[in-house]
């Protein structure tokens, strides 16, 4: 409807960002990928793994429908694991590397080095700093093209304040739905073609909604990235705390019956069945071969994957690595006369195959007869034909005075 309208109800209210709306939001979402490219540029160019997938194949081994399935997920993020932590041994001869490693018993965040066995958390509080700077610009962005002159924090408790007491448009001045609109028509004879009209911008209802449900959840999200960091130093920060934490994983579960006949063939102490293990035992463990990015790498595993999957990774680059300082320890002892011969090492090697074959088999015996007692279950014929049958056995036994 247009009408003639006093000048006084004509005053300027500068408000032109909301046609802006779309180009904003299509930056923001180009902000908040870009720390995610970091970490895999992280990750693939130097680390050389992909350290998401290890993580998603772990969480798959929840959802495995049988134990075959979460027993070859758990095996091949073990061995991604190990390869990746193998890889990354400190084989450097020179004096700094020496320097370097004494530095590091003392403390262990004082270089950055994938040798060293910091890089890899190096690099995820750099991302974790990078997504906390991001939120800062994105609300400093948004206020901005708000036109608003309140601090970043300021203005995020007004925005709440608001939706909490239901303040309308009029009174906020955000996002307008119904404007004044000059509209110039064109009369014969008429000096003065200038009308007034009421617009609706219904469009204005949705986008504000948009931008305070963005400008509040970033906050709450950078809030708790921030939070984040001091935490993850607290957990790594101290040697006996990270290995006290891979500890507990060894008191989780009672050793199969096969790394008895490990323990017995090697004679070393951290041969021990796992609920025997103790904190100096763990400790090589944790400064030679997990180390800080190791030990990283488990507790994203526990957060995403759980402490049964996680206890079983760890169990198993357990065994990986005292064999090998078995293998190490023999091959020092028979330098002086009781060196093991390549036949040996081969029919052990056999030895322990077999046995994770044999393994194999039980398991698949044990889910085959689980199917079975299953289908039989579902058969009306099979299950009264066993009631018969243990009815028959039942009365025997009680001819001859035994119990079944």
């Amino acid at each position: 409807m247009l009408s003639c309208c006093p000048y006084s109800l004509l005053r300027p209210h500068p408000s032109g960002y909301y046609q802006w709306v779309p180009f904003m939001l299509g930056l923001q979402c180009i902000l908040f990928y870009l720390p995610h490219v970091v970490w895999r540029c992280f990750t693939f160019n130097r680390l050389g793994c992909d350290l998401t997938a290890l993580i998603v194949k772990a969480s798959q081994a929840l959802r495995a429908q049988t134990i075959m399935e979460q027993k070859m997920c758990i095996r091949r993020v073990a061995n991604s694991l190990k390869l990746l932590l193998f890889a990354h041994r400190d084989l450097r001869q020179s004096c700094w590397a020496r320097f370097q490693r004494r530095l590091d018993r003392i403390c262990s965040c004082l270089f950055v080095s994938k040798c060293l066995g910091t890089w890899t958390l190096f690099a995820y509080l750099c991302v974790k700093l990078a997504y906390v700077a991001n939120g800062c610009l994105q609300l400093y962005l948004m206020r901005e093209f708000l036109g608003h002159e309140d601090s970043v924090w300021r203005f995020a408790l007004r925005l709440a304040n608001q939706l909490a007491d239901r303040v309308d448009w009029r009174q906020s001045l955000v996002f307008p739905r119904v404007t004044y609109c000059q509209v110039h028509l064109s009369h014969v004879g008429a000096r003065q073609n200038d009308y007034t009209g009421m617009c609706a911008l219904p469009i204005n209802m949705y986008n504000e909604k948009i931008f305070i449900f963005l400008y509040i959840w970033i906050t709450i999200v950078t809030g708790c990235t921030l939070a984040s960091i001091p935490l993850w130093l607290f957990r790594l920060s101290s040697r006996r705390r990270r290995a006290e934490s891979i500890l507990y994983y060894f008191r989780m579960k009672q050793p199969r019956r096969r790394r008895g006949k490990i323990a017995s063939r090697s004679g070393l102490t951290f041969w021990s069945p796992f609920r025997r293990i103790q904190l100096s035992d763990v400790n090589p463990f944790v400064d030679e071969f997990l180390r800080l990015d190791g030990v990283f790498l488990i507790h994203a595993l526990r957060i995403n994957a759980g402490d049964v999957i996680t206890g079983e990774i760890v169990r198993l680059l357990w065994l990986s690595w005292t064999r090998r300082k078995a293998l190490k320890q023999t091959s020092v002892d028979g330098s002086c006369g009781g060196l093991l011969s390549e036949q040996q090492r081969r029919q052990e090697e056999e030895e322990e195959r077999e046995e994770d074959e044999e393994e194999d088999e039980e398991e698949e015996e044990e889910e085959e007869e689980e199917e079975e007692l299953r289908s039989e279950a579902k058969d009306p014929l099979v299950r009264q034909m066993r009631l018969q049958q243990y009815a028959y056995q039942t009365k025997k036994s009680a001819q001859f005075g035994c119990k079944v």
